[in-house]
């Protein structure tokens, strides 16, 4: 049996949305782009040698208080750029001078 104590249903007409012109896309970046720009920036700003050690990830992570995954993911980035090479177990070390950059 159906039940009666709701009634027939009608339907509800919602006002329209009022216009806001000024709302434009929102651009995000995620944390680890900025890292890397910092890093980036710095290497450059500092005028780092070619060759250099940056600091341990860790060490990284604690400065910018991010993650050492957030850091980790910041410095393959640069590395794909050309900025830092990776090496496993000896950590990052800048490939380039600045000028290039």
């Amino acid at each position: 049996m159906p039940d009666q104590t709701r009634g027939p249903r009608t339907a509800r007409r919602r006002p329209a949305p009022v216009a806001l012109p000024g709302i434009e896309p929102l651009t995000t970046t995620r944390l680890s782009d900025d890292v890397a720009e910092k890093i980036r920036s710095l290497i450059i700003s500092e005028d780092i040698a070619e060759g250099s050690r940056l600091p341990s990830e860790r060490d990284l992570a604690e400065r910018f208080r991010a993650s050492r995954p957030t850091v980790s993911q910041a410095l393959r980035t640069l590395s794909l750029m050309g900025l830092v090479e990776i090496r496993r177990g000896s950590g990052a070390t800048s490939c380039a001078g600045p000028r290039r950059w």
